[in-house]
């Protein structure tokens, strides 16, 4: 593994001389995972010493044989707060979509770089990162975490960034292993799919990704695959992953991903986020059921001890063991490599002729809709980043189920009416907010181009219904379009969307589409570029 542990040998030979010394309560004891405090789980849980940082799981260490807890954090696109450390912020880095649309592997290892280094200083040792579920619906609400539709081109930047993050002494899982690619009723559904379909597709970049980079952990997916829960799949977790691809590290479950003890038999090896299994499957299943299970036969010694010595080998071939401080990160030179990502991770669509935008034909412009005076929406969920200073916006959306809290509008503190303005001083620039096709008309009228910024709300837990555009933006669009044949649409979306004004706009951008367009119309758009 990378980072400066020991070699693959001696973290094996380590990890069996510390677990033949552990006590069953101490075996046991590394097998569960528990939140931390936060918005998304408002109590603290008494297994957590008072003074560790509140993180997304807490697992304890053992003091006396040097084992270290681990304290692992959501990551996908840096280093997660969900109300757990006060007024700790993180870069923010761009949509795993736009990160793979730069076709960039070293852009890729500096940002995992970056997120390990702001994961260390902050005591955590465990990034809950390598979100890397083929795009296989575009109405998956969690696809601006993922990287693409194409098995290749995803590994190979996933296995950059945990190649960057564990340089870093810190663990990086990947996820969500596998078929994961619906968030509605996401812990009920079952993913059907021939065997050799699946080895050419998911599983292949999920194999080159632990060839590459030896990620410590890979963490399970909530649905079921052919009938079996991903925690719970024999052939997945035990036959491919560990017997066939040879994988040495530790398989953890989702939050809520623990449907029984019996996911122990069949492969996996901690459980996280305990409270919420009990929430869901109404115990801790790692908790008291193992044991009784250990206790009476049906859970073996011998499978106990691969457990913990697959928890303790990733420890020590990572080295979190480590008890050298860690340097202050750059934030300054992380914020750099954000900015590269977004750069290169823009996609033009279409353009007949209006970008670049020139000073000698632009003396106004409209910029309308999409926040655009605030900031850049992200994704809700676990993935999302505070960054330096705060959300400019959180607007909360609400809807049905568990995930109805984490449903809201966030904007990030770069406004693109700012960086306009900015950018093209000789300009007069006006805003308006795209709430009235009518208004919106009259500004772009009298504009030399019009921009429209044309948002959605997508993220964790739930999925989009369609491809449209929510609250009359289409209208907005059309109505501008209709009076000024410089108009320019910016999609601010971690999906596709449907574009009925595509012919009468001039131009369309959008952050990251790493693989193929999905609209068929996009082909001649491309031909523009």
């Amino acid at each position: 593994m990378c980072g400066e542990g020991l070699a693959g040998s001696d973290a094996d030979v380590r990890a069996r001389e510390i677990e033949a010394q552990l006590t069953d309560d101490e075996r046991f004891s590394l097998l569960v995972g528990v939140m931390g405090a936060g918005d998304m789980w408002p109590l603290r849980d008494e297994r957590i010493p008072d003074g560790v940082p509140m993180s997304a799981g807490y697992v304890p260490g053992v003091p006396r044989l040097g084992v270290p807890a681990l304290l692992m954090s959501d990551a996908s696109l840096g280093v997660t707060n969900p109300g757990f450390r006060p007024g700790d912020t993180a870069t923010a880095l761009p949509a795993g979509l736009a990160l793979a649309a730069t076709f960039n592997p070293a852009l890729a290892r500096a940002a995992g770089q970056a997120i390990g280094r702001e994961a260390r200083s902050r005591g955590l040792n465990v990034l809950l990162a390598g979100g890397m579920n083929l795009a296989r619906d575009p109405r998956n609400g969690r696809n601006f975490e993922y990287l693409s539709e194409d098995p290749l081109l995803t590994a190979t930047m996933a296995a950059e960034s945990v190649l960057g993050i564990q340089q870093q002494g810190v663990i990086s899982t990947i996820k969500h292993y596998t078929l994961n690619c619906n968030e509605t009723n996401r812990h009920w559904l079952n993913a059907l799919i021939d065997p050799d379909a699946h080895r050419e597709s998911d599983l292949l970049a999920f194999e080159m990704v632990i060839e590459r980079a030896r990620p410590g952990a890979v963490m399970t997916a909530y649905n079921k695959i052919n009938g079996d829960y991903a925690a719970q799949n024999t052939y997945l977790l035990t036959e491919v992953l560990k017997n066939t691809w040879g994988f040495r590290g530790w398989v953890m479950s989702d939050w809520g991903g623990t449907p029984s003890w019996d996911c122990a038999r069949h492969g996996l090896d901690q459980e996280s986020g305990a409270q919420i299994d009990a929430l869901f499957w109404q115990a801790e299943s790692f908790g008291e059921p193992l044991r009784a299970a250990y206790a009476d036969g049906r859970m073996s010694q011998e499978r106990l001890s691969d457990m913990v010595r697959r928890i303790l080998r990733s420890m020590f071939a990572v080295g979190i063991d480590r008890t050298d401080p860690p340097p202050a990160p750059d934030m300054a030179a992380h914020n750099d490599i954000a900015l590269q990502i977004a750069r290169e991770g823009i996609v033009l669509l279409q353009n007949r002729g209006v970008l670049p935008l020139a000073a000698e034909s632009t003396a106004r412009i409209a910029v309308i809709g999409g926040y655009a005076q605030r900031g850049v929406p992200i994704g809700f969920g676990s993935a999302a980043v505070v960054p330096p200073g705060g959300y400019a916006e959180v607007i909360p959306i609400g809807g049905p189920g568990l995930s109805g809290g984490m449903r809201k509008l966030q904007l990030l503190p770069s406004s693109p009416l700012d960086a306009l303005r900015e950018r093209l001083a000789h300009a007069q620039i006006e805003f308006d907010p795209g709430i009235s096709p009518a208004e919106a008309a009259v500004a772009a009228r009298l504009a030399d181009v019009a921009i429209v910024f044309a948002i959605r709300v997508e993220g964790e837990g739930v999925d989009i219904a369609d491809l449209s555009l929510p609250w009359g933006q289409d209208a907005v669009i059309a109505a501008v379009a209709a009076v000024n044949p410089n108009t320019v649409v910016v999609c601010e979306t971690g999906n596709p969307v449907a574009m009925p004004w595509a012919e009468e706009v001039n131009a369309v951008v959008r952050p990251g589409i790493p693989a193929r367009p999905v609209l068929r119309r996009s082909r001649k758009c491309l031909s523009d570029k």
